[in-house]
């Protein structure tokens, strides 16, 4: 005789929340699919080129084990010996896997990561469950996943899957982890489940690393929740016993990565305030730039009006004091969540603690607490985060007691979410669409400048290309890509002086760069040809007049600008001995060696000509710049110096004050370098370029 619900009402209603919780996990997904349905008829974009569409690892004859032996961006094409060292071994597979399934398709790229964002949403809704046995909590939690607009960064973007197969890896390993605590029956299977999905996790973005500790605290929570746990102590021998095979997943990523790197764990490139607006911030700005963030994110959450590429300098400002409101909500959000898991806590609940906790463990590698990495800002990175984000949002709504009208606003919220996803999914059709849009967004900033400016002067508005890209520099002079395209789209104009000038500067700010190395040569060639017979008749004129410093300075000149600048620092160095003591020839060799990029010797040149002409106010400013851009050991202290020194000699000079402004950012003395800024903008001639350089400096601070 078959059982009725009244005679096993615990199991019935068993069935009946698992029932919900599935229907959960299902409509979830299909609203994660309804969001991103519209990525499907998108081109690459951004990233998507280098690392998916011309990547020879991925559409090449490269071989699957280059893939796993090399770094992310040197398959790609980027050789120059100072990139930031990635190794995402997995993600790249994975495109490879689909190109050679699909060759010369775009959208089965897109459809794997609307997939994948369709599963994740699945995960968040079971890995609630195991969290919190709450079913308003569940749905919630799996619907408010699948439809964050903020997730568009993630989704849209075909590299993007790093992120996605990342967080993956992370979740799959703590559900599994959470099977081998409920049972003994094939434990050692569900080990090499977890320590599979570590590695996958690991090795598809660093962000991953947090995988191990994941699990550390999925064990610590489901010991400390049951009975068994609330005796004992956590941390003991049999601890070690039930989490040491993690070592071998790290053990196999550490060892692979060590070998793709020749034995560096990692190589950060040189950056800009253009990357990174924490650059040469002082420590104190830089720990309210990581709350500064933390806010941030959580606001991009809630309230996502401008989803974008481009958060560089110019686009969003650090902060610069306890007030500053997106400090104050990063603040807000960590005292309330504390002070709700300790409330939590007292009632025997942990939920809220370890959410939290999680939330910001898997926030903390992004956050530029610890090491500067090569964005200040990008809503991407909050993909993984945002898993515990929704939870303790899904919690929150789950205790208000008006629940009709909380499921009516939810329903809005949800419905608003993904027109907004679907509004952003348009943006990124294309190159054009994605950084017009940037553009649109944050028109002085300096990034968007140089990704729309280049896609206009590939696209034949080469002009209209120039002015932007000449403004990004304008806002970070050692805005290297800037300089780069710069002088392409002089090059694609014919104007080969000018291509040569910017070339130059971006080879000297990133030595060995492929395509910046083929494009000085063709400049090169063409400008010596037609400078040969000047550069000519200056050597005639020196060999004739030995002694007319005018005609070394000028033969000098023509060298450096037909690109000649071994040719320039041989003569300086030839005829040294003779013109040792003239101010203007050392000046000229100081600058001819940063134009080289060798600021130790320049430095020392410097020094040395303004020791010969100290009443020269330029030549001082250019030592104290050139000190502060090396910074190391005393250089900062020396540039003060310095800049004083020229401030007694020329009060009231732009350049001296711009310097002064530049010495006070760098310590952080934010105000202070913005009223020196607008004294020096003050006397300059409305029309004047330099002027305008100075207002793009000036927004970057606040000002």
């Amino acid at each position: 005789m078959r059982p009725t619900d009244t005679e096993y009402p615990e199991d019935s209603a068993k069935v009946s929340k698992d029932r919900c919780h599935f229907a959960a996990e299902i409509v979830a997904a299909l609203v994660g699919v309804l969001c991103f349905a519209g990525t499907m008829t998108n081109g690459y974009c951004h990233d998507d080129g280098p690392i998916v569409a011309t990547n020879p690892q991925v559409v090449g004859s490269a071989s699957w084990k280059e893939i796993w032996t090399s770094d992310y961006w040197g398959a790609a094409g980027e050789t120059w010996d100072q990139r930031d060292l990635l190794y995402r071994p997995v993600a790249v597979t994975s495109f490879r896997i689909i190109h050679a399934l699909f060759p010369g398709s775009v959208w089965p790229q897109h459809a794997l990561n609307i997939l994948l964002h369709a599963i994740l949403a699945i995960l968040v809704v079971r890995i609630s469950r195991r969290w919190h046995d709450d079913v308003r909590v569940a749905w919630f939690s799996g619907l408010l996943f699948a439809a964050l607009p903020i997730h568009c960064e993630v989704v849209d973007s075909v590299v993007g899957r790093a992120d996605l197969l990342a967080a993956l890896g992370v979740l799959s390993a703590m559900l599994f982890y959470m099977r081998t605590t409920r049972t003994r029956v094939h434990r050692v299977f569900w080990y090499f489940v977890v320590s599979l999905s570590v590695f996958v996790a690991m090795a598809s973005k660093e962000s991953g690393v947090v995988a191990s500790i994941c699990v550390l605290a999925t064990d610590w929570f489901c010991r400390r929740q049951s009975q068994e746990g609330k005796n004992n102590r956590w941390f003991s021998a049999a601890t070690l016993r039930r989490v040491c095979f993690l070592v071998v997943p790290v053990g196999v990523y550490v060892g692979l990565r060590l070998n793709a790197f020749d034995g560096a764990i990692v190589q950060s490139a040189p950056l800009t305030k253009t990357i990174n607006v924490m650059v040469g911030a002082p420590v104190w700005q830089r720990v309210l730039g990581s709350v500064q963030l933390w806010g941030m994110y959580w606001i991009k959450t809630v309230w996502p009006r401008v989803l974008c590429i481009d958060y560089s300098i110019n686009a969003v400002r650090l902060a610069t004091g306890l007030f500053d409101p997106t400090v104050l909500a990063g603040l807000g959000v960590l005292i309330l969540g504390a002070l709700w898991a300790v409330r939590r806590a007292r009632k025997g609940d942990l939920t809220v603690g370890c959410l939290l906790g999680l939330c910001v463990l898997c926030y903390l590698p992004t956050s530029n607490s610890f090491v500067l990495i090569r964005t200040f800002f990008a809503e991407r990175v909050w993909y993984l985060p945002s898993v515990w984000a929704v939870m303790l949002i899904a919690l929150g709504l789950s205790r208000v007691r008006k629940k009709r009208l909380v499921h009516a606003i939810f329903v809005v919220a949800l419905a608003t979410m993904v027109g907004r996803c679907w509004v952003r999914n348009g943006d990124w059709k294309n190159n054009r669409t994605l950084y017009a849009a940037a553009y649109r967004d944050h028109p002085n900033g300096a990034q968007a400048l140089r990704l729309y400016g280049q896609v206009l002067v590939n696209q034949g508005e080469i002009d209209q290309g120039i002015v932007l890209l000449r403004r990004a520099i304008d806002i970070d002079l050692g805005y290297t890509d800037a300089y780069r395209a710069l002088g392409r789209a002089y090059l694609a104009l014919g104007k080969y002086k000018e291509a040569l000038h910017f070339l130059l500067d971006a080879e000297m700010q990133a030595p060995g760069d492929a395509t910046t190395q083929a494009a000085l040569r063709r400049a090169r060639k063409t400008v010596a040809d037609r400078q040969g017979k000047t550069i000519q008749a200056l050597r005639t004129r020196v060999a004739n007049a030995p002694g007319d410093i005018e005609a070394h300075l000028k033969l000098v000149s023509a060298l450096r600008d037909a690109g000649d600048l071994r040719g320039a620092l041989d003569h300086l160095q030839k005829f040294h001995s003779r013109f040792a003591g003239n101010a203007r020839w050392v000046h000229e060799q100081a600058v001819t060696l940063v134009m080289m990029n060798d600021l130790d010797q320049a430095i020392n040149a410097y020094r040395q000509a303004v020791h010969l002409a100290p009443e020269n106010v330029a030549t001082t400013v250019e030592l104290a710049m050139l000190l502060l851009e090396r910074d190391k050991g005393g250089d900062v202290t020396e540039a003060w110096q310095v800049a004083r020194r020229a401030a007694s000699i020329a009060p009231h000079d732009a350049s001296v004050l711009v310097c002064q402004g530049e010495l006070l950012a760098h310590d952080g003395k934010t105000k202070e370098a913005i009223r020196a800024y607008r004294r020096a903008i003050a006397l300059e001639p409305s029309d004047s370029r330099r002027r305008n350089a100075m207002i793009a400096r000036l927004r970057a601070l606040g000002g």
